[in-house]
């Protein structure tokens, strides 16, 4: 057991969503020695205690390589079952577990938060503690899709010019397991960096990152991030980039296993599955190409493959469930409106007509949907 009162409340880094993603990293940061409070947003007032959460370690040759998702099937996969080594390697941490409520009630600041909550809640979840922020918090979010980061920018410009607010992409996998369990599914790499609305004809490769703030993600010192982290971590001037790809990747993996209702390397095995993902990765291509070029119309290094880089994904996550086939199978909302539809708004914006996205945005809607693209 790790005790939580190592470190100053200087040191705290508040986690707001207690998913596998955000139990993975209060794990993580726990680790290093900092002590974590994970905040649940539906507590009450008086809702703070020490709570247990368990990390599970991953297995040797459980990389992701920059793959987009660590789901499992199902809790009842096999490959659940916990190797002697990682049962021996199972760490249990102490946490402090609060809500926007209790924090409000005692007046809490907050210096450093990590937003981990679906995408479509990541602007109502800063809302309900952004008046504990101080002057100089430091914020990452860290959720899928687009469209929302705006919204999170401008709502901590309005409180603070001086809070620093910095995006992560990563393709680290983790399971929730139970409340209080959580599973390193796959190593991957998260990479982070300053962001900066986009703005036609700049670069999303162009540094978009104050180049007083660099000295905060380097290791020692004043740090973002507290060095001895586990974690694979890479600064990038490029981070809007990174966000753009990753979407792009999203938007053409996570639907059609939710309407085919299939695992992500099906899309590659099953002949109707792969029509209906070609089809939709030309679509997303020639609309990446457009975004791309009103960015930057100079730059040629954004440009990718679609169709390649996300087969590539579905191929070494074969035997896993993207986000959006677990919340779809759960009975849970869908991250449709930061991903596929959000698309469709910027092909709207571009003067591009997107028919596959729209189709499969209605289809996900519609309860009788049929499973097929036109």
């Amino acid at each position: 057991m790790r005790d939580d009162s190592q470190r100053d409340n200087d040191d705290r880094w508040f986690v707001l969503g207690k998913g596998s993603l955000g139990c993975l990293w209060a794990t993580m940061l726990r680790q290093c020695g900092c002590p974590v409070t994970l905040l649940v947003r539906d507590g009450n007032a008086g809702d703070s205690e020490a709570i247990e959460l368990t990390y599970v370690p991953p297995t040797k040759d459980s990389n992701i390589g920059g793959a987009e998702s660590g789901n499992f099937e199902s809790e009842n996969d096999a490959r659940l079952q916990l190797t002697p080594t990682q049962a021996s390697l199972k760490s249990v941490f102490q946490l402090e577990q609060s809500s926007p409520a209790a924090l409000t009630q005692t007046n809490t600041p907050i210096d450093r938060l990590l937003i981990a909550t679906k995408s479509y809640d990541a602007v109502t979840a800063l809302n309900q503690v952004k008046a504990l922020l101080s002057g100089n918090a430091r914020v990452i979010v860290l959720c899928n899709g687009l469209g929302f980061h705006q919204n999170l920018y401008e709502q901590l410009q309005a409180s603070s010019q001086t809070i620093e607010f910095y995006v992560g992409v990563t393709s680290e996998g983790a399971l929730l397991q139970s409340d209080n369990v959580v599973r390193h599914t796959g190593r991957g790499l998260t990479r982070i960096g300053t962001y900066a609305p986009p703005q036609p004809h700049r670069s999303t490769a162009a540094p978009s990152v104050n180049p007083s703030n660099k000295h905060v993600l380097a290791k020692g010192g004043d740090a973002l991030l507290p060095s001895g982290c586990a974690l694979a971590i890479e600064y990038t001037v490029s981070i809007n980039q990174a966000m753009v790809q990753k979407f792009f990747i999203n938007c053409a993996i996570n639907p059609l296993t939710a309407l085919y209702d299939c695992l992500n390397g099906d899309l590659l095995k099953n002949e109707t599955h792969y029509h209906g993902f070609k089809l939709l990765c030309a679509e997303l291509q020639t609309l990446y190409n457009a975004y791309n070029k009103q960015t930057d119309p100079n730059d040629s290094s954004a440009m990718f493959d679609l169709l390649t880089q996300a087969s590539h994904v579905a191929s070494v996550t074969r035997a896993n469930a993207s986000s959006m086939l677990c919340d779809y199978r759960a009975g849970r909302p869908m991250e449709l409106a930061t991903l596929n539809a959000q698309a469709i708004k910027m092909a709207h914006d571009l003067g591009i007509e997107c028919p596959i996205n729209a189709q499969l945005v209605s289809k996900l809607l519609d309860p009788n949907r049929g499973a097929a693209l036109d």
